[in-house]
């Protein structure tokens, strides 16, 4: 195995053990609290129907019993 830790046996699988790493680099040595953002104002918007789609949605766990003929009919 590697040069970093000593063979470990359990069963029949082998593992490396291998030190604990450095902890990450930061810019900071100090943790401090969150900062406060702005709200974001955004112009309203006007309600609009344009995109929207009716969807109905027929089921049934059996087959035979008229699904695509009933969808078929509404969507006509």
């Amino acid at each position: 195995m590697g040069e970093r830790g000593r063979q470990v046996t359990v069963g029949e699988a082998e593992f490396e053990e291998v030190p604990q790493a450095a902890p990450i680099a930061s810019g900071t040595n100090e943790i401090g609290a969150a900062k406060v953002r702005a709200p974001l104002e955004l112009p309203p918007m006007q309600p609009s129907t344009q995109g929207l789609a009716r969807v109905v949605a027929v089921t049934n766990q059996k087959g035979g019993v008229g699904k695509t003929t009933t969808v078929i009919n509404l969507a006509a």
